[in-house]
């Protein structure tokens, strides 16, 4: 085909993990004056994966290729393609590590909720002040374990 490219070839369409091709962001529309009268059509959407939610995440945090996702996270390409493409789920460590270079909430990677970011937390001052009281009960290096816990989450927040 000259200059044309077919639904397959479509930038739109992509094969799921059982080999079907869907449309993902185009939008479905029908003129009703392409339709008789009387008759209506059903549209059934393909279900959003974990895949689909990673590479989301990844595009919307500005890693345009897989490779370059990749290099950042510390894994290769071609596990970042499993995960988009395969349905293969991340795990644990992976999945934070998205989660975190992405700036998304683990639980909408897993599909457990359509909220691309986490909530944001407010800390009541005077709860704050409990926690210190409490953390200077700590032996030591358990404060400066802590210490790094807040300063990283801190970071991470300010990023986002």
């Amino acid at each position: 085909m000259s200059g044309r490219r077919s639904w397959r070839e479509s930038p739109l369409a992509r094969s799921n993990s059982r080999s079907r091709f869907h449309l993902e962001t185009a939008p479905l529309v029908i003129a009703s004056s392409c339709l008789p009268s009387g008759d209506s059509i059903t549209a059934t959407l393909a279900p959003v994966t974990m895949g689909d939610r990673i590479r989301r995440a990844r595009i919307g945090a500005g890693y345009r290729s897989q490779a370059s996702f990749a290099r950042a996270l510390g894994v290769s390409k071609g596990l970042v393609h499993q995960w988009e493409s395969y349905g293969k789920p991340p795990g644990r460590e992976n999945m934070l590590k998205v989660a975190q270079l992405t700036a998304v909430s683990p639980q909408y990677l897993a599909g457990k909720t359509d909220e691309m970011r986490p909530p944001s937390v407010t800390v009541d001052d005077a709860v704050l002040v409990r926690i210190l009281l409490a953390a200077q009960r700590l032996p030591r290096d358990v404060q400066q374990n802590l210490a790094e816990l807040l300063e990283k989450t801190v970071s991470l927040t300010a990023k986002s």
